[in-house]
């Protein structure tokens, strides 16, 4: 989800949509619940990461 390629993220919607019916949640729960995922994905940052990061930046 990191590049956000259009492609991509409708093979990724449909998939994700088509386990969680599977699963047992509604259509268009599902949809949403992928609309919030890919809309964190533009500002959330990897836990290791930011450990990391933190680390560095407290040391200097």
């Amino acid at each position: 989800m990191g590049k956000k390629l259009p492609e991509v993220l409708t093979k990724l919607r449909r998939q994700f949509v088509e386990g969680s019916v599977e699963n047992g949640v509604e259509e268009g729960l599902a949809g949403k619940i992928f609309d919030l995922i890919v809309h964190f994905a533009g500002y959330g940052f990897n836990k290791s990461h930011s450990t990391a990061y933190a680390v560095v930046s407290w040391q200097t």
